[in-house]
């Protein structure tokens, strides 16, 4: 969705023009590929000559257990019918102690999937350059009313922003699993499993510390 929104945002004009919508587009037919996407903000830098300490860079965050639910039913119970949660897990925390011992690892499908999210956009160094705003599934009105506060601020058009949000409200993207009978399934594995749960938080104990997000309790969600 986000990429989406910042296609349209990059060139309304031919994302109108090619009848796109925030809802259809996925990363393998993103309307903007290799257009507005960058792997280095000293990258974007150099392509625009510019200080990025002028401009206002927002990054969307996600509560650390929905998004690994999310992706697992998603891309595993959904896609490839992988079953083994914890089996999955041990592999993906290994892979993580792997990466973060060798930074050169090339990054696989996984992941840019289940890596933590502090890992991206230069955080280790800019966190305190971003606006940070939390995606939740349970509350995306307060999402949106966020995200179109700090467009507004940015000087967005009106009109685009009343499309933003008609586009937003209008249908979730195809690959949500939001309500899914394999998101509740894995949540409630491990919100269920004394060792998964442990073995979650070791995976993005610097994702629920840094964005502000509450540690999950054995069998509830504690603050």
């Amino acid at each position: 969705m986000l990429t989406a929104i910042f296609c349209y945002l990059f060139d309304e004009e031919r994302f109108l023009e090619h009848n796109r919508t925030f809802s259809s587009e996925a990363y393998h037919r993103r309307f903007c590929a290799g257009r507005n996407e960058y792997d280095t903000l000293t990258k974007i830098e150099q392509n625009f000559k510019v200080n990025l300490t002028d401009w206002k860079m927002l990054a969307v965050v996600r509560d650390p257990l929905e998004r690994f639910v999310s992706g697992f039913a998603d891309k595993c119970l959904i896609i490839v019918i992988v079953q083994n949660l914890k089996c999955f897990m041990e592999r993906q925390y290994a892979r993580m102690m792997k990466k973060a011992s060798t930074p050169s690892l090339p990054a696989n499908f996984d992941d840019d999937h289940f890596f933590p999210q502090n890992w991206r956009c230069e955080f280790n160094t800019r966190l305190r350059d971003f606006e940070i705003i939390r995606f939740d599934t349970e509350r995306t009105a307060g999402f949106l009313t966020e995200l179109v506060a700090a467009f507004n601020e940015s000087k967005v058009p009106s009109d685009e922003l009343s499309f933003i949000k008609a586009s937003v409200d209008e249908k979730r993207t195809p690959h949500s699993t939001k309500d899914s009978k394999e998101h509740t399934l894995a949540r409630q594995q491990i919100l269920s499993n004394e060792q998964l749960l442990d073995l979650l938080i070791k995976m993005y104990f610097y994702d629920f510390v840094l964005f502000g997000f509450p540690f999950p309790g054995f069998g509830k969600t504690i603050e």
